[in-house]
């Protein structure tokens, strides 16, 4: 699916940082990342699972971009996240043409889920899928999370 990023603003809710500000210099266009959350092989969507999106930014900082739950179809809403420009991936060696966001995923009584450098490409929506497990009955494995990092594409 392709965005017009110009029909799209900040969410009003988020404040940015300085850092985050400087980074937006450097990153200028954007992309949508949007998360399902389900569980088993049937593909049951989970409502309600508490989804966190930060940004990585190219010198390493994070920044908090979103706290929502899913709907009753498993879905966040699409979030707004700065990307490097489209024509900056046209020729090699300009770097990387995709931004990368850090996504955590909590619900009662099932395994969190942590997903590292996930990419997010400019004009572009990007769909996370997310299985989660039951957790089991034992209280000792319930601060366990299980965290998986997307490698990055060798474009």
């Amino acid at each position: 699916m392709s965005i017009q990023p110009e029909h799209f603003e900040p969410h009003p809710h988020i404040l940015l940082t300085n850092h985050a500000r400087k980074a937006e210099c450097r990153l200028s266009a954007q992309g949508l990342i949007q998360v399902h959350v389900y569980t088993s092989r049937a593909n049951t969507p989970l409502p309600d699972v508490s989804v966190s999106i930060s940004q990585k930014y190219p010198d390493g900082q994070k920044n908090l971009i979103s706290m929502q739950t899913t709907d009753t179809s498993g879905n966040t809403k699409p979030v707004l996240i700065t990307t490097p420009n489209l024509s900056d991936s046209q020729t090699p060696g300009n770097g990387t043409p995709f931004a990368v966001v850090d996504i955590a995923v909590d619900l009662p009584l099932f395994e969190r889920v942590v997903i590292d450098d996930v990419q997010v490409f400019p004009n572009t929506l990007s769909i996370q899928d997310i299985q989660l497990q039951p957790r089991d009955a034992l209280p000792s494995t319930w601060g366990d999370s299980l965290k998986f990092q997307v490698p990055p594409q060798n474009l």
